[in-house]
């Protein structure tokens, strides 16, 4: 293969990188969109976004009756998501105290599991 083939292969593949990229940023950022709706934690019509907490978040939210399950995996407005992420640091102490309630925990988990497909 010559000098000429190798930059046009070259070329090629970070062609397709690049455009790999630009399709997966598009689809990502459509995810990520703030978008005016009601937020269904407060119930305010607010700027919301999707927010990842881990499982073991989620059920210890659930557990501690902060949230009710139509909020799982749903756009929320920043000022709940504030409020969630401080409760979680507030009470951090108390999520392996939480997690521990066995029976409670796997009713959670097993309701999860149905929300956030």
């Amino acid at each position: 293969m010559g000098t000429r083939d190798k930059n046009v292969k070259l070329s090629d593949n970070a062609n397709a990188r690049a455009s790999h990229s630009v399709s997966s940023f598009s689809v990502d950022s459509d995810l990520h969109k703030n978008q005016d709706r009601i937020c269904p934690s407060c119930q305010t019509t607010k700027k919301c976004s999707r927010r990842y907490f881990s499982e073991q978040a989620w059920t210890v939210l659930l557990l501690w009756r902060e949230i009710g399950h139509n909020v799982i995996d749903k756009p929320i407005c920043n000022d709940c998501y504030e409020e969630l992420r401080d409760t979680l640091i507030d009470r951090n102490n108390e999520i392996e105290e939480t997690m521990q309630q066995s029976e409670e925990v796997a009713k959670v988990k097993r309701q999860l599991e149905g929300v956030a497909s």
